[in-house]
């Protein structure tokens, strides 16, 4: 029953994986639980971080999207192509044979000026794509950016941890951090990885003896 239950979590998470806009984070993270509360002690923090690292990994693909059709609808000079991910659907290069469509008499044809002919599609470096996004969406739209992780509480999760951790001073318990919160482990693991806060793993997934370390986030959230 077990191995069952985790091969469809697994199977659950790549599909969500290739389609993460219509995934369903809310029913992952169930499945999830459910998954780990019948894991051997020292399978369950291997299983949960790995799945947790590829539920984060679907939720950055989900903004991507977001980010780029944001971009799309809000550039004057058309959609921006993306060859990385459109390589399969790019024509290099075409040969035609004038011989197999020439007409019997002589036909004079018009040389359209380089100018009318190019595309409006403007081809962009990843590296030059993301320092635009970045500039534009931080001072234009900066709540558009955030709209995906919003949908699914990411932040709000984030924000919980970080306002008990203001109201305390050293270390604090994992297990202390669920009860106050009243969430499962799942999205408050969920808020320390995705919202870097620093943590001391002393113990088992689900033992008492991680530590949230106070008033120490490696960033921002």
């Amino acid at each position: 029953m077990a191995l069952q239950l985790e091969l469809d979590l697994w199977q659950q998470l790549n599909q969500a994986e290739a389609v993460p806009v219509e995934s369903d984070l809310q029913q992952l993270q169930e499945r999830l639980d459910l998954v780990v509360a019948q894991l051997p002690l020292e399978e369950k923090l291997s299983t949960a971080g790995t799945a947790l690292l590829q539920m984060a990994e679907i939720l950055s693909r989900r903004a991507e999207v977001f980010l780029r059709d944001w971009r799309d609808a809000h550039n004057d000079d058309g959609p921006i192509l993306d060859l990385d991910d459109e390589m399969g659907m790019v024509r290099q290069s075409m040969v035609l044979d004038d011989d197999l469509i020439a007409e019997p008499d002589p036909v004079t044809r018009r040389t359209l000026p380089k100018e009318e002919c190019e595309s409006i599609v403007v081809l962009k470096d990843k590296a030059s794509l993301l320092e635009e996004l970045e500039t534009e969406l931080r001072v234009e739209q900066p709540d558009e950016v955030l709209q995906v992780l919003e949908e699914e509480d990411v932040l709000a999760w984030v924000h919980a941890i970080s306002t008990y951790l203001q109201g305390t001073s050293g270390m604090v318990p994992l297990v202390e951090l669920k009860q106050e919160l009243q969430l499962s482990l799942v999205p408050i693991w969920l808020g320390m990885l995705l919202g870097g806060f620093q943590f001391e793993q002393r113990g088992g997934f689900y033992d008492q003896n991680v530590w949230i370390k106070t008033g120490a986030l490696n960033s921002q959230p």
